[in-house]
């Protein structure tokens, strides 16, 4: 697992599973697991303004001899407010 903060591979603290409910069928909860990742944030506190966080996830399976690699991605926008100015300059 890979995270980049503005474009930057922060370290990785800790990454935690957990069960997260999906839906009901039946009478009977499904589940999944999710995960709760937390990461430092970098050489510097993070400034106010628009910020991009992405998640790169890869990972080596094998099934019956066969080398299966998964992976995944996500990201998420952000504003950093620490002003009204912030809130005037950046909108989403």
């Amino acid at each position: 697992m890979k995270v980049f903060l503005d474009g930057e591979q922060v370290k990785v603290v800790s990454v935690k599973p957990y069960a997260e409910y999906t839906h009901t069928k039946d009478d009977k909860n499904y589940y999944s697991t999710a995960y709760i990742v937390q990461a430092m944030r970098g050489k510097n506190r993070i400034p106010p303004g628009r910020h991009f966080i992405r998640v790169v996830i890869e990972d080596e399976l094998d099934n019956e001899g066969q080398k299966i690699i998964e992976r995944g991605e996500a990201s998420y926008y952000w504003l950093q407010e620490a002003s009204l100015y912030a809130k005037k300059k950046y909108r989403f």
